[in-house]
């Protein structure tokens, strides 16, 4: 039988490492010394103890390590931990690459201004929130807006004009979205069917950030008109309480085309 220490040399597993297993209940000691209570390990273990500090030090969890003791499937634990690390750092490298993206749009200059606007009377329909993953959910809010769309064009209501999106306030913890259309005159309100709304966009002095994007950044250059509106806004020490954020995408091209993000000033 070997003790602690001679298993520790032999396997390259610290004196403190074995004592944290064996409370965890991986590569247990095969005896312990009723008298000294000197830890006891059989020569076989020498493999398992060899497996455990090459495992470890890869980053396999102890839980795995501990199945690999029972199962020899040492292997097949490397290769899935691999995999999970090559998943992991593929996904950092996307986040990093997209915050510098986000960075580099900051500083890149915004146009802003404000501007009139006349009343406009609108249809809509209401979207999933930019991180819902519910595909059934997106499936239904495009289905409405197809119908929408060809409801608009049969009753000779428009659309008179390009979309656009709206985040406002529902209540004091939630956001309502909406795709919205132009419309060449109001339409009642039992128009609207499930998931739909209408209404009216008051006339109005808009604050608006523009910017024209040559590639295909819209998260970034998104990131930047927003600071870059709600910076104008602090700097007009505007009411912010409720606020309505509109975004409207012109030009035909999604590589090349014009970025306006607005919001009407109180």
């Amino acid at each position: 039988m070997l003790q602690i220490g001679e298993f520790a040399a032999l396997t390259g597993l610290s004196v403190k490492a074995l004592r944290h297993y064996e409370q965890e209940g991986v590569l247990c000691p095969a005896a312990v010394d009723a008298v000294n209570g000197y830890r006891l390990y059989h020569p076989g273990q020498v493999h398992d103890g060899v497996v455990t500090h090459a495992l470890r030090r890869a980053g396999v969890s102890l839980p795995a390590v501990a199945e690999v003791i029972v199962s020899g499937s040492g292997r097949e634990a490397l290769v899935a931990h691999q995999q999970e690390v090559a998943a992991t750092r593929q996904q950092e490298d996307l986040a990093f690459d997209l915050a510098r993206r986000i960075l580099i749009e900051l500083e890149l200059p915004v146009d802003i201004f404000e501007r009139q606007m006349p009343a406009q009377p609108f249809v809509g329909v209401i979207l999933p929130a930019p991180t819902s993953d519910d595909d059934v959910e997106r499936a239904d809010a495009a289905a409405r807006e197809s119908t929408l769309v060809s409801r608009l064009i049969a009753e000779d209501l428009g659309p008179i004009g390009r979309p656009w999106t709206s985040a406002r306030a529902r209540d004091v913890q939630s956001t309502q979205y909406l795709l919205c259309w132009p419309t060449s005159r109001p339409v009642p309100p039992q128009w609207a069917r499930a998931g739909e709304i209408v209404g009216v966009l008051p006339e109005r002095t808009e604050l608006v950030t523009r910017r024209h994007v040559e590639h295909d950044t819209t998260s970034g250059s998104l990131h930047s008109q927003m600071v870059a509106l709600f910076g104008a806004l602090a700097s007009r020490d505007a009411d912010v309480r409720g606020l309505e954020v509109r975004q409207q995408v012109m030009g035909l091209r999604e590589s090349s085309h014009t970025l306006e993000v607005a919001t009407d000033l109180r």
